[in-house]
């Protein structure tokens, strides 16, 4: 009896082991997330369409989706766009895919998307002088130097593809 239960403890504690294991090796055998894969497709401070092109796999099909990679060493990052799409959004992640800030067109300033996105040194910097330009700039803080704006379209159907292609080519995604 003695050997019976010394053999379950054993087996418990090996099982044990070899699923934490392999939890821990999970990350290092999944496939490279959506942060790898845009840093290996594009350059800081350059837009990159992401709907249909493989980069994200689940893309909603009623959003056209587009990533501004930026790095905050180099300089803000300033996003604007102009013109009249149902709505959109921007969500700022960091490297490991967690959504550090986002905003909307309907908590924005208007319809037009004004933002830009600092370190608490640049926010200081930018606010003490004001240039002229930003009184309707909304100010996104941010802890790392290295992220992803994400910035999605609503898109119900193709008859709105002149008013999102207009949107996304306005789009600038560029150091300030």
């Amino acid at each position: 009896m003695r050997r019976l239960l010394l053999s379950l403890a054993v087996g418990l504690a090996g099982a044990g082991l070899v699923h934490i294991a392999v939890v821990f090796l999970i990350p290092s055998a999944a496939p490279a997330s959506a942060w790898s894969r845009i840093r290996e497709v594009s350059e800081p401070f350059q837009l990159r369409r992401l709907d249909n092109s493989g980069i994200v796999y689940d893309a909603d099909p009623l959003f056209k989706v587009a990533a501004c990679r930026f790095d905050l060493r180099r300089g803000p990052l300033r996003i604007r766009a102009t013109g009249n799409v149902p709505f959109w959004s921007v969500a700022i992640m960091d490297a490991q895919g967690r959504t550090s800030w986002s905003i909307n067109d309907r908590n924005g300033t208007d319809d037009d998307l004004d933002l830009m996105v600092v370190n608490r040194l640049q926010e200081i910097e930018i606010r003490r002088e004001t240039p002229p330009g930003l009184a309707s700039t909304v100010f996104a803080l941010f802890n790392d130097d290295e992220g992803i704006a994400i910035l999605r379209i609503f898109h119900p159907d193709d008859s709105y593809a002149p008013v999102s292609d207009n949107f996304l080519k306005s789009v600038s995604c560029e150091p300030f």
